[in-house]
């Protein structure tokens, strides 16, 4: 399978990465956080006078925060009562500020709450209404006070109270009737003078509990306290245990009320009895809330403030208790009803356990010790349970908040993590969810602890976080979480796809954090990075980890000047450089990005001028190493490595930009031919630059290529490694000057000159060049980065340029974006009047004059490209002193020179598609073939004949037709691709293969027993890789590259009569290879590319250009178009087996034993002739024959065999050519059977044959004509032969 890599699955359309441009943070973390800071009580109990408007009954409820006011003096009994009501509540926030008011006044409470307010600012202030010895509510919305001397009870607006406390607030109704408030602030809110009522706006919130409803009274039973609302809300356990007990049958095993009072323990201690049932306590509540509750709801109610979320969490259970005694609590927000959820029972069953044990252990005997409840291990057990069977489908798992709490407990912890992180490596939805619950802030605390068997589950929940979410570096690095994933990361014993995740940790820490940059640079993060290096990109190492260690240096150095002087020094681009010809295409990618991140683009707070000392130099030479470093990445097969090669030049061209430019102009103006150092000249009449050789064959293909090295590229090297100096004249005239043919001196290697690199025929104008050429990669995401490279160098690319016609790749002057005289302070590192800066090399530059620039063949039509006039026509340099392009004081004029360009630098984006992996399952095997996409069912096929008239002129180029589907993709000479159901006649799909106007070369299919890949290769060598290519409109583009250099600009007549030459593309699928051949220049190649790792592995010379190829297990046939048969085993070190002089005219196609027949090899030439060999003694010929003996008559010529194809199964060859027939042939080459009509009732002759295919199993053959008709034929093909041959 070839093509199913996760690189793979993004459609190769366009720049952005997976999801969009902006990154998705959930919606999980709170953003504006509240705490209730002051907190009012008043209490009106008038204690010992019942209110007039409530008859109680006796006995009835008297307690009050579980005090009898009846059992002392009312006053004292009232202070008693209100200090019992400020513990309760300081249990659940102690570090709120309490008032108390006792049977107040109206301006009692009226100075109350100003105080609170005032000391509360803009937090939240919560008031308590206890109104047990007043009347109920007005309707009017009114509550009661008294007046000073207690003889009458004053009402109190609620419109009043509310303007006095402000906003946001909590209220706390606890009094008959307590319903109608509610009402009140309902129609004050309706009204507009309220704000938001329960509204999300928490810095405008009012939030509402009352006891009960507008027409109910509080319960009167003797077994509650009278203020069992209360009790609920800061008393959960005691209230929850004694109503237990009411309603239990332990009261017969012992289990009393005064009994419940002595349970052992504290609340904050878990392993204690009553710890533990406050802790289960909290569980159930918080997993109540959880599955009833809307996710924003219970985020601003349980997770906002710490006191609300206590509050509502016990008016869970005061909901369940009310109910039972006729009341309904109100709460606003309004809360589903929650009082019958089945976590109740869980709830009953651990208290049950636990008053079990409760006569033992207040006995006091010493051999009884408490058993913990098995609440958490089986509510544990559930959740694992949910993982076996859940998804995203089916609901969520009850049971999440819980795992949250048992991260509480040690004894539970390993556990709770692992099936945390099953749960988290379901996806990201599920991460959002867990986060939602409140996971965060106790993951973060775990970080903290020393414990060895937590450390890998937690550097794998942490991966999956920040997958989802990278805003967590800003917490991280708040607690120094950091520290934790660095040691980690320098864990040798620890596995090396575990440490990958730590190192994608850290990566998201310093991901455009600089203070996360420093922390981690100061913890040594760059050197154990750079340790690792070694042994991770061994042939035992992980590639995984060796890809995350390049893009954590990558992103630990990126834009932090500082640390990449220290990089440089301690040579980290010469340690990442051996990963440039690493197998796996992502970890080079991942390097090419981590040497590109070395160069520094100042930030707009930098400004622009700065001083050109020593440090300033050097940087600049060890930028341009690391240029010539990725240079070869330009040519490998990879889409993310063009790609990243790309963003890195384009960082150069950036701060460089002054130097690019200037290479611009030279490339613009030098057009006269010059002789060669080699002796030759270039295609458009000039001769090549010394050390600028053609890069149509002079490029090493790809960064592993095997016997084969670009001679340019390591002169680059080393010329970069040398400081870039080159000895010539000191002071020679500038390149704009008026003499454009002074001597120069230059000798050897143009790119070992900083100098030479400055003008034509340096190191600027060959980054130029392939920059020009990644700007019309067949890939359209490496092409829109490349030219957004191009306009960072201040040319502004026109992004719809074609290459033909001479048409210009770059906008006129006007047009320009920098359009101008180019200032000098564009450039960067240097400042005038330095050595080696543009003021001081001003006068230098002439030294080369303008006729050395190289021919970039790659133009096509001999063209060269026309650049802006500011550029073609320069001012004369100013005279020595004064820096090109400064002011009169010879100084940089003021402002960011790099801000227009960094406006438009291209960005990386493999750090956030490599991220992709990480949110994506990585305990659990894919499932099916490809990332699990399904694999495509079989259908019976029966014989038959179709056709399909494509209409617009354009004739079937290429055919292909599907082992399994009834379809035949079909591509013509204008680009297009078709798909046909040639069972049902529909064309299925229509789209353009990224070659508008050319024609398309070879069509293949990749794994096409599976979710087929459609392949396109074009004429001037660029391959192209197709997903749902059958689907109307769905096509997407996989991958893409340029298996061959750019076509020439002079193409010869060397085909015959047929059309120019093209290239060739052959797709073996049982080695993954693809191969490609074709009219290169200066000598023709035949290039290998392994697509499993995505490299060129060969890159080899050919006599002649190649014009088909055909390979078949580790032999490799090649037909030239000088008629030769070259055959190629690429396991030998020779490589080249044979070369046999077959024909004397182009070869058209070479079938490698047709038929499964052994050592057979058929050949046929554009003269139609067509030869069977023995593939032992393929020098000699058997048998010869022509598809047509010539006509005897005046003009009468061969007719010219356009194609030659042979069924892989059957023994049946088939042959079109310009006279308007197939023949079929058998493999002896006897003329079996020929095909000369359409299928129609007119008999229309069919046109010249294009192309044919034939069905891989069936037997079945597409053709296609001039006449823009495609045909499928199929029956039994009578005296078709033995299937075999006589020798």
């Amino acid at each position: 399978m070839f093509f199913c890599e996760e690189r793979h699955e993004q459609s190769d359309v366009g720049t952005e990465p997976p999801g969009g441009s902006e990154e998705v943070v959930s919606k999980w973390r709170m953003r504006d956080r509240m705490k209730t800071t002051s907190v009012a009580l008043i209490l009106c109990l008038n204690i010992g006078v019942d209110p007039p408007d409530v008859l109680k009954i006796s006995p009835c409820a008297r307690m009050q925060c579980w005090i009898n006011p009846l059992s002392m003096q009312a006053q004292k009994a009232l202070d008693c009562i209100g200090k019992a009501l400020q513990a309760q509540y300081e249990r659940w926030q102690p570090r709120a500020k309490y008032r108390l008011q006792l049977d107040p006044t109206v301006e009692d409470v009226k100075k109350l709450c100003a105080s609170c307010r005032r000391n509360a600012k803009n937090e939240r202030v919560l008031l308590h209404y206890n109104g047990h010895g007043v009347p109920r509510p007005t309707v009017n919305g009114e509550v009661w006070v008294f007046n000073k001397s207690y003889t009458q009870y004053i009402p109190l607006s609620v419109y009043d109270l509310q303007a006095w406390v402000g906003k946001p607030a909590i209220y706390v109704f606890d009094c008959s009737g307590a319903g109608v408030v509610v009402n009140t602030f309902l129609q004050l809110a309706q009204h507009g003078n309220l704000g938001s009522l329960g509204a999300p706006g928490a810095g405008q919130e009012t939030i509402l509990l009352a006891a009960c409803g507008a027409d109910e009274l509080l319960p009167q039973s003797a077994e509650l306290p009278a203020d069992v609302f209360s009790s609920c809300l800061t008393t959960p356990i005691k209230i929850a245990l004694r109503w237990f007990c009411q309603r239990s049958i332990l009261r017969g095993d012992g289990i009393s009320m005064d009994l419940i009072d002595k349970i052992p323990g504290q609340e904050n201690n878990r392993k204690t009895p009553l710890g533990e049932l406050n802790w289960i306590f909290t569980a159930i509540t918080d997993t109540i809330a959880w599955n009833v509750l809307p996710q924003p709801l219970f985020q601003r109610l349980f997770r906002q403030d710490l006191l609300v979320a206590s509050l509502f969490r016990n008016f869970l259970l005061a909901e369940r208790i009310m109910r039972a005694n006729n009341c309904t609590p109100i709460s606003c927000p309004a809360l589903p009803p929650t009082y019958q959820h089945p976590m109740w029972h869980a709830w009953d069953m651990a208290v049950e356990i636990c008053l079990l044990q409760l006569p033992s252990l207040v006995a006091g005997d010493p051999n009884v010790e408490f058993a913990p409840s098995p609440f958490f291990t089986e509510q544990l057990t559930a959740f694992e349970v949910w993982l076996e069977h859940g998804s995203e489908l089916k609901p969520p798992p009850e049971q999440l908040p819980i795992v949250l709490q048992v991260l509480l407990s040690q004894s539970h912890r390993l556990r709770a993590l692992v099936l945390l992180g099953r749960f988290l490596d379901m996806g990201p939805w599920a991460v959002d969810l867990a986060l939602s619950v409140g996971i965060f802030p106790y993951v973060l605390k775990l970080l903290q602890t020393t414990a060895p068997d937590l450390r890998q589950i937690l550097v794998f929940i942490w991966t999956k976080i920040l997958a989802l979410d990278r805003s967590c570096q800003l917490d991280l690095v708040k607690d120094n979480g950091h520290v934790y994933f660095i040691r980690f990361l320098d864990s040798p014993q620890v596995p090396s796809e575990e440490r990958a995740m730590a190192a994608f940790v850290l990566a998201a820490i310093t991901d455009g954090h600089p203070k996360g940059q420093t922390v981690c640079a100061q913890s040594g993060l760059m050197q154990i990075c750079l340790g690792h290096l070694p042994h991770a990109a061994s042939p035992a190492g992980s590639p995984l980890f060796v890809r995350w260690l390049c893009l954590c240096v990558g992103k630990l150095w990126e834009n932090f000047k500082s640390l990449q002087g220290e990089a440089f020094a301690s040579g980290a681009a010469e340690a990442i450089a051996p990963l440039l010809a690493h197998p796996i295409p992502d970890v080079r990618a991942a390097a090419v990005y981590a040497l590109g991140a070395l160069i520094y683009v100042p930030p707009a707070s930098d400004g622009s001028a700065r001083a050109a000392g020593v440090n300033e130099l050097d940087r600049a030479a060890a930028e341009r190493t690391i240029a010539c470093q990725i240079l070869p990445g330009i040519s490998d097969a990879s889409p993310p490595v063009r790609v990243e090669t790309a963003v890195a030049l384009g960082r150069l061209a950036c701060v460089h930009s002054m130097l690019f430019r200037s290479a611009a102009a030279w490339w613009r103006r030098g057009r006269s031919p010059r002789p060669s150092s080699q002796g030759g000249f270039s295609s458009d009449g000039g001769a090549a630059s010394p050390g600028v050789h053609s890069r149509s064959h002079m490029h090493a293909p790809a960064f592993g290529t095997l016997g084969y090295r670009d001679p340019s590229v390591d002169n680059l090297a080393a010329a970069a490694g040398n400081g870039g100096r080159e000895p010539g004249p000191e002071s020679p005239p500038h390149p704009h000057s008026p003499h454009p043919h002074s001597p120069h001196p230059h000798s050897g290697n143009t790119f070992a000159s900083a100098d030479a690199a400055r003008v034509g025929g340096g190191l600027y104008v060959h980054l130029l060049e392939q920059l020009v050429e990644l700007a019309q990669d067949p890939s359209p995401r490496v092409a829109g980065v490349a030219q957004k490279a191009l306009t960072a160098t201040g040319i502004e690319p026109l992004l719809g340029s074609p290459r033909a016609g001479g048409s210009s790749l770059f906008s006129p002057g006007s047009a320009s974006t920098l359009g101008g005289t180019p200032p000098a302070s564009a450039h960067s590192r240097l400042a005038p009047n330095t050595p080696g800066s543009a003021g001081a090399v001003a006068g230098r530059m002439s030294g080369v004059p303008p006729s050395r620039t190289r021919s970039h063949s790659s133009l096509g039509s001999g063209a060269q490209p026309s650049f802006p006039p500011a550029f073609a026509d320069q001012p004369e340099s100013p005279k020595a002193g004064g820096g090109t392009g400064a002011g009169s004081d010879g100084k940089e004029p003021d402002g960011d020179v790099h801000a227009p360009l960094r406006a438009v630098l291209p960005k990386s984006h493999i750090f956030a598609w490599s991220c992709e992996h990480f949110s994506r399952s990585l305990l659990e095997p894919a499932n099916g073939h490809a990332g699990g996409r399904a694999r495509k069912e079989t259908l019976k096929l029966t014989e038959h004949l179709a056709s399909i008239d494509m209409d617009e002129s354009a004739a079937p180029a290429c055919m292909l037709m599907h082992p399994i589907a009834p379809t035949a993709a079909i591509a013509d000479d204008r680009g297009v691709v078709r798909v046909w159901d040639y069972q049902s006649g529909a064309v299925l799909n229509r789209f353009s293969a990224g070659m508008p106007g050319r024609s398309v070369a070879s069509l293949s299919l990749v794994n096409d027993l599976d979710d087929a890949l459609l392949m396109t290769g074009g004429a001037d060598g660029s391959v192209r890789v197709w997903r749902n290519y059958a689907l109307q409109g769905e096509e997407t583009l996989v991958t893409a590259l340029r298996a061959l250099p750019l076509p020439s600009a002079a193409h010869g007549e060397q085909r015959g009569g047929t059309s120019d030459a093209s290239g060739v593309v052959s797709w073996q699928q049982q080695s993954g290879c693809l191969y490609a051949s074709g009219d290169t220049q200066p000598v023709p190649l035949l290039r290998v590319w392994d697509m499993t790792r995505e490299l060129c592995l060969e890159s080899l010379q050919m006599q002649s250009p190649g014009t088909c190829l055909t390979a078949e297990g580790a032999l490799l046939m090649a037909g030239a178009a000088d008629g030769a048969v070259l055959s190629f085993d690429l396991r030998t070190p020779a490589r080249l087996l044979s070369v046999v002089q077959t024909h004397q005219h182009p070869v058209v196609s070479i079938l490698l034993q047709p038929g499964q027949t052994s050592n057979l090899v058929v050949t046929g030439s554009v003269n139609g002739e067509m030869k069977f060999c023995d593939l032992r003694n393929a020098a000699k010929p058997f048998y010869t024959t022509e598809v047509q003996r010539p006509s005897a008559g005046p003009g009468g010529g061969r007719p010219t065999l356009s194609a030659l194809v042979a069924h892989k199964y059957a023994p049946v060859i088939a042959s079109g050519s310009s006279e308007r027939a197939i023949k079929l042939w058998d493999l002896e080459g006897n003329n079996v059977a020929s095909i000369r009509y359409y299928n129609s009732f007119l008999g229309q002759r069919i046109g010249a044959v294009r192309s044919l295919a034939f069905h891989p199993n069936s037997l079945l053959l597409a053709a296609g004509s001039n006449d823009s008709i495609a045909t499928v034929y199929s029956g039994e093909m009578s005296g078709a032969g033995a299937g075999s041959h006589r020798r």
